[in-house]
């Protein structure tokens, strides 16, 4: 989006003492704005979550960066409890819970460490399509394999 500025500079001339006038108009591009897009088809989707559940998704929504990542700790986990006004003894483990609720509701994927991916096809932030079509393929690619052996869970980021 382009706008306009106008300015007015005055000037004496020191030979004359006469007030000098100049107008100028720059025309200028605004800087992008930050966004999180929400697609349409999804919106039944985000509607169906518990309260708990939305106002969770919605401060991951806050804080994802413009891969839909989110790096989630403990103190993260609590202050996101408190921003949702959850009053439980144990809050870091009912935000466990819920993120385990919204990867079953396909709305995160845990790719790692702390960090969770927010499905690519709900929301996107800041990005062209082609970027968010490779998001979409690396959240496809996220697998987690269990070995109920050894009790241990591998997460595999696939890349093409």
């Amino acid at each position: 989006m382009f706008y306009t500025e106008k300015h007015v500079t005055e000037s004496i001339n020191p030979e004359t003492g006469e007030i000098l006038s100049v107008k100028t108009t720059e025309r200028k591009k605004d800087k992008p704005r930050r966004f999180t897009m929400v697609f349409h088809e999804t919106i039944a989707q985000l509607n169906g979550l518990l309260n708990n559940e939305g106002m969770f998704f919605a401060s991951l929504l806050k804080n994802m960066n413009d891969d839909c990542v989110v790096g989630i700790n403990a103190a993260m986990k609590r202050r996101i409890m408190q921003e949702c006004n959850v009053k439980c003894s144990n809050p870091i483990n009912r935000a466990s819970q819920i993120l385990t609720r919204l990867q079953h509701k396909r709305l995160v994927k845990k790719c790692g460490g702390g960090d969770w991916m927010l499905n690519p096809n709900v929301v996107g932030r800041n990005a062209r399509w082609s970027k968010i079509n490779k998001l979409i393929d690396t959240y496809a690619e996220i697998s987690i394999k269990c070995d109920m052996k050894n009790n241990t869970r591998v997460i595999e980021i696939y890349s093409k």
